[in-house]
């Protein structure tokens, strides 16, 4: 009778360490590992030279075009779906 209880015990505890160990590592997988899509991320990069490069990053459905060097500059914002850019919207309008 208390083979059988130890054996459970055991047996309950393995269970625990293994849903346990799962919400650990599924609190610190990375968003590309999961299917879920995250609110912020890294499109496209583009080197001009040693220092400088253009990057598009997304973040809560806007992209951004980055000129990261030493000086960083924010060249264009526009929507994810849109295909003009508002750069372009304002140069179109005027």
């Amino acid at each position: 009778m208390h083979i059988v209880l130890a054996l459970l015990i055991v047996i309950s505890l393995i269970i625990l360490t293994v849903f346990l160990l799962r919400y650990i590592f599924k609190l610190r997988m990375p968003s590309f590992m999961t299917n879920q899509r995250s609110e912020i991320g890294l499109g496209e990069t583009l080197y001009l030279d040693n220092k400088r490069r253009l990057v598009i990053v997304r973040c809560y459905g806007k992209k951004y075009l980055l000129l990261l060097g030493q000086n960083d500059l924010i060249l264009d914002k526009f929507d994810e779906h849109d295909s003009v850019s508002l750069l372009e919207q304002e140069q179109l309008s005027n």
